[in-house]
């Protein structure tokens, strides 16, 4: 929901986690926008992306304009990208893009090093433009239209398929309050040892908070309890 998408982790929209991402990796982008949300959506992708990202509206209740617009792009790979994950990183992105491309494979997902490959819930794959545009691809997606109905999909006609796998944190999906809280705490300490290893200095490291994008100077010395925005 336009709510969630848009909600602040560590001062910076969750959306933006994910754009960032695919724009440091030099790819392409065009992001399918329910159209009672392009408005909102675009004013901020603008605003930090410029014209870097081409956003389509559609109407999300509609399965067919759904894989209509994914298949009208002249481009032989498409990531298809759940935008609730914060935590991917530019080196596992590359790695997957890279593997789908050297293999040949249909589609190539990413998933957990840790857990049961059959219990897990996907959330980002590539695959081919040819692979999804044929008449069984499309009509199991429209069925039930998740990156597991894909792979399942590829199984059953036999197709090439690959995996990489990842840290359970960088598949973290923020979808509830609790997954939310699970980030902030994820995020905050990332933020506070990377700026530990830059020489700055806590007091307290476990009561400051610090936002995302906020920049601190070598040396600096930071209290008890301080919020920087």
């Amino acid at each position: 929901t336009i709510q969630s998408i848009m909600q602040p982790l560590c001062g910076q929209e969750l959306l933006l986690y994910c754009t960032k991402l695919i724009t440091s990796c030099a790819l392409p982008i065009t992001m399918l926008v329910d159209q009672k949300d392009t408005e909102i959506i675009t004013t901020v992708i603008t605003k930090h992306h410029g014209d870097q990202i081409t956003i389509i509206p559609i109407d999300t209740q509609n399965t067919d304009t759904v894989i209509e617009s994914l298949c009208m792009h002249d481009t032989n790979n498409i990531l298809l990208l759940n935008p609730y994950m914060p935590f991917l990183r530019t080196q596992t992105l590359e790695q997957l893009c890279t593997t789908h491309i050297q293999s040949g494979a249909a589609i190539t997902y990413l998933t957990d090093a840790s857990a049961n490959q059959h219990s897990l819930s996907h959330h980002i794959a590539v695959v081919t433009h040819e692979f999804l545009q044929t008449s069984a691809a499309i009509s199991s997606f429209m069925q039930s239209p998740t990156i597991p109905t894909l792979i399942a999909l590829a199984h059953h006609t036999q197709q090439p398929i690959q995996h990489i796998t990842a840290h359970a944190d960088e598949l973290l999906c923020v979808t509830d309050a609790q997954t939310m809280h699970q980030a902030q705490s994820i995020q905050q300490a990332r933020i506070i040892n990377n700026l530990i290893a830059h020489q700055v200095h806590f007091h307290a490291p476990h009561s400051a908070i610090i936002d995302t994008n906020v920049t601190v100077g070598i040396g600096t010395r930071i209290g008890y309890g301080v919020h920087l925005t």
